[in-house]
This record gives C-alpha cells, structure tokens and sequence, in this order.
C-alpha cells in the first residue's frame, strides 16, 4: 500500500499554531479546502502491466487536479495470496488497514477488483461512489457508479492470419492457469466461434513450462500460434510478458498478438489493444467524481482502441508476402529497398564523376587557402600566448601590489593604531577605570592580531618553516590539533614563493576551522632540486568540489597564487569524508 499524505491538514494546524489565538479550529477547517480520499483496488500485481500503466496514469491526472488535497490508497489482489478475494480475507485485510475509512471515490481495475467491490460495498464504503475499468462486455452498472467498459477484439487477429496465411488450419492458443488467465480465455473462446467452421483451436491452457516449450516447438505446418494472457502455470507464476516475449522465440509456426507490448517482439502481428486511452478516460472520469460529479450522471465510456499492425521482419522470417496485408494495417520495422538504402551512394557517386574537374581545381585553391588560413592560425596562437603571459602577469603584480598594501595597512595598525591605543589605554588604567582598560588592551590585542594577519612580518626573519610552525602555533586556541611535517625544504626561497606557500598554508587551515568544521588537520611541506610540495589534509565534513570552484573566494585566491607562482593546485574532498589540498611549485 502506497499513500500520498494528507498536508492539507497539516498546514491547516499549522495556519492555526501560527495565528494569535482568536482562529477557531472550526473557522480553520472551513478556510482549509476539503481533503479528498480516493481508494484503488487493482485485480492484479503490482508488477503487471495494467496495474503499473493505471498507477502512472492516475497519479499524473490526480495530482494535476488535487495536489495535496488528495490521500491516495492503493491495494492489489495479490492471486498467490488471494485466489479467491470473494472469500473473506481480502475484506479482512482492507478493514484491518482503513479502519473508518470513508473514500470520496472507490477506483476498480479489472474484473476480480469489481466483483470484491460489488460483494463487500455495502460493509466497506456502503456511500462512496464507484469508478470501474473491466474487460468484460457484459458487465453491468452499479448504483453511483461510472466508468470504462474496454472488451478485447481477439477476432480481428484471426481475420489477419487468414488473410496472411490462407493455409492455416490450426489456431494455437496458449493460456494461463488464473482466474484472469481464465477469464481472458473465455472471452477469447467465445469470439472464436465465428471462426469455428473454417479454423480447428486447440488450447495449452495452464501447462507446465518445459512441456509447454515442447509443444510449442513441433507444431503442425499449418498452424500459427496465439498467446493470451500467461501469469500462472501449472509449476508457477509468471509475469505476462515474460512468458509472452518467450512464445515467439521456442515456437517453430508464427506467432500472432493481441496487446501493444507484443509489437517488435518477434510477433507477426495482430489487432492490438493500446492500454493508456482507456485508462486515460478512467482517470478522467475519477476526478470529475472526485470534483463533486454525480458518478451515476456520467456515462460509462465504451471505447475501441485497438491498433492494427504487422511486423515486415517477421513476414520475412515466415516468407509471407506483403501484399496479403490487409488495408487499414499498418507496417512497422519496414526494411528499406535497394534504392532506398543506397540512393545517397548513387547522387553522390554520379555527382562526384561529373563534378570531378571542377573538384580538383577547387582542391588546389582549398590548397593554398589553407596553407594561407594555417599562417593566421600560427599567428594568432602566437598572441593568445603572449596575451596569456600578459594575464598571467598582471595576476602576478596585482597579488604583488595587494601584499604591498596589506602590508602598508599592517604598519599603519601597527606603528600608528596600535600606538595611540596604547596611551589611550595607559591613560584610562588610572585608579577608578579598570574595565575600560581591559577593553582598551583587548582592543589593542585583536588590533595586533589584524595586523599580523594582513602582512605576517615574522615571515621575513624566521623563514617558510618557522612561519609555517607558528600558524600551526596559532590554531592551538582554536581547538584545532595541526600536525607539520617539513622535509628537504630549501632555505634561500624568493619572499613570492614563501609568501604564496604562506598564504595557501593560512587559507587552507581558515577554511579548515571556519567551514569543513575539522577537528585535526596534517601540513606537510616538502622539497627536491626543482619543486615544492604543499599537502594539506583535514578530517572535517567536506565540500562538493565541482560546484564550489568558481565560487568560494578562498578557493579562487589560493588557485590564483599558485598559478601566478607557475604551480598546480588540485582537491579532493567527499562529503563526510574531509578535504586534502595539493600545491605543487617550481623552485
């Protein structure tokens, strides 16, 4: 059982708990749009092909008419678990799941889902209108009730055989062992008498399996096949189309159909039943009950919508000849003639031969304009490169220019700011002021704090390393465990390349503690005669990399210094799973 839940009334309490307690629930409930209640009983499966085209069908124009406003309950008659849903534990079962429960409409599907409906309305959902699909011809109307009556035409395949195969003598059918099986059959058999006094029928009804496969496979020269409806054997259950896409492949005579489905699956063809138009107007009819139509008003829909058609592969297989089809069928999987498949080949051949001249002259100026456009193209790689040194450049001086005016900014905080706070402070410190004091000097502190973060002046006198080792030293406040490991660094670096690998380290361990939220984070630094190697892991909670490139501009700020410093940066980061950073430089 599948249910669409009731929010309606959800948002309706919600619309009350958020008011200012003068909404009555009754003045909420009238406000709130009624909420509906739809049950459908299918007579099969849930993987069978009529129960699965209805529920997407339904679904679709259900939720386009009520959205939320509706509750929507499916149960199926499963035949393993109920072969007769007549007996009482079917009934059992819908009470003990929908206790109180009062539908606005009651959806059928099928002839064993109609007669449960019938037999047990007046106990279940003795007011609620019934909306029903069948196959049966006579079925009759209930009280308050509408819906489609769709028979099967299996005549129609059999005027097809005669026409296509005049020799036929013997009509094959193969059934199930089910009450559906059954029922398919019956219907079949009766719309074969028309044909009794010039075709001979024989039945495999609900054989087991192997001997099936054997009977099919020695038929009689003058015999086709016709497959109804397979979903139970004597040695099992089967679904349909399983055993029907079988048929065709073990029978040794050709194999005729009744059902869209068997189109292209080695049928030769049939008039065959379409499922989603009948169920179309099912659907259609459910939500004009549930819109407040009287079901008893609407009529019952008796459409034919059947597609003839043939399958020109399989009148090759079987050497019948396309001219016996009948008018009004259409042909599907058509191989295309001689002509057909080689008419390009032929113009193309017959124009090139006569253009053939013309061609050669138009080859000899392709010649020399391409030699010519290759030229161009030599130059203007030429100056995409130089424009691309030029960017690259730039980036550099603009990152060269932004150190020099953070490190401006950090004097002036310094020399100046912090000086003058300084005295501030040792004049407010007398007797009498102690808390603006302390303020004053917590002040000074994040002042100096800044002032270090915008241009660390340290990195000049202790190196890359020792810079590196009092970051790690930095970090110890805010709960994050670093671990440095330096290996074979180079002593005399530039101050750009120090400076980049600086500011990565820095960046990488902010985002680290601000964002991925980590806990323990590893810095590992090491060297060789041509390149550095900057490795940053931590354990927090990741990042989706795809989508953050281009965005974070932290991320784009450590992309652009290691590219203006001729290095690569790569991430790996899962979520859930931590972050790593790669920074390879030149030396």
């Amino acid at each position: 059982m599948t249910r669409a839940a009731g929010l309606g009334r959800a948002v309706m309490i919600a619309c009350i708990l958020a008011g200012d307690g003068s909404t009555s629930f009754a003045d909420a409930a009238q406000a709130a749009p009624e909420q509906k209640r739809a049950l459908v009983i299918y007579s099969t499966r849930r993987d069978s092909l009529i129960a699965e085209a209805a529920e997407r069908i339904l679904g679709q124009h259900l939720h386009a008419a009520f959205g939320i406003q509706l509750d929507y309950y499916t149960e199926y008659i499963d035949p393993e678990r109920f072969p007769d849903a007549d007996d009482g534990s079917f009934g059992s079962l819908i009470r003990a799941r929908y206790p109180g429960l009062r539908p606005n409409v009651v959806i059928v599907v099928e002839d064993a889902a109609l007669r449960f409906v019938t037999r047990n309305r007046q106990e279940l959902f003795p007011e609620a209108p019934i909306v029903f699909f069948t196959r049966n011809a006579g079925a009759s109307r209930l009280p308050n009730s509408t819906g489609v009556i769709e028979p099967i035409d299996f005549g129609r395949t059999l005027a097809l055989v005669t026409a296509l195969q005049p020799e036929v003598k013997e009509i094959v059918v193969v059934s199930g062992a089910s009450a559906r099986d059954r029922a398919y059959e019956a219907a079949a058999r009766e719309q074969f008498q028309a044909f009794a006094a010039s075709l001979q029928f024989t039945y495999l009804s609900g054989l087991p399996l192997p001997e099936l496969e054997s009977r099919l496979g020695r038929l009689p020269p003058t015999s086709v096949v016709y497959p109804l409806l397979v979903s139970q054997t004597a040695g099992g259950n089967f679904r349909p189309r399983e055993i029907n896409t079988r048929v065709p492949q073990i029978a040794n005579r050709p194999t005729y159909g009744w059902h869209e489905r068997h189109h292209g699956e080695g049928y030769v063809g049939g008039s065959q039943l379409q499922l989603e138009p009948g169920l179309t107007l099912l659907a259609e009819r459910a939500v004009r009950v549930l819109g407040g139509e009287a079901a008893s008003d609407i009529e019952v829909a008796r459409p034919k919508r059947q597609i003839d058609r043939v399958d020109a592969r399989q009148l090759h297989r079987w050497g019948i000849r396309e001219s016996r089809v009948p008018a009004g069928f259409q042909i599907g999987f058509r191989e295309p003639t001689v002509w057909q498949r080689y008419r390009a080949y032929v113009i193309g051949a017959s124009a090139i031969f006569l253009a053939q001249s013309a061609l050669i002259a138009g080859l000899l100026i392709q010649a020399r304009r391409r030699r010519q456009a290759e030229r161009e193209l030599r130059g203007s790689q030429q100056e995409l490169t130089r424009s691309y040194e030029r960017i690259r450049d730039i980036g550099g001086r603009l990152l060269t220019a932004q150190e020099a005016e953070r490190a401006r900014i950090a004097r002036e905080l310094h020399d100046d700011i912090s000086q003058q706070i300084a005295m501030l402070g040792w004049a407010i410190g007398k007797p009498g002021r102690p808390d603006a004091a302390a303020r004053l000097s917590r002040l000074a502190h994040s002042v100096r704090e800044l002032s270090h973060q915008l241009h660390p002046a340290n990195l000049q006198l202790m190196g890359l390393v020792g810079s590196l080792r009092a970051l790690q030293q930095e970090h110890v406040g805010n709960g994050l465990r670093v671990h440095f490991s330096p290996n074979d660094v180079p002593e005399n670096l530039s101050p750009e390349l120090t400076l980049c690998l600086f500011r990565v380290a820095q960046e990488t361990l902010q985002n680290a503690v601000k964002h991925s939220r980590a806990s323990e984070v590893s810095l590992e630094l090491s060297g060789s005669n041509h390149c550095l190697l900057l490795t940053v892991t931590d354990n927090g909670r990741g990042f989706d990399v795809e989508t953050a490139w281009g965005k974070g501009l932290g991320l784009i700020s450590i992309r652009e210094r290691v590219e203006a410093a001729g290095g690569t940066v790569a991430v790996e980061s899962d979520i859930n799973r931590g972050t790593r950073f790669v920074v390879q430089v030149p030396v």
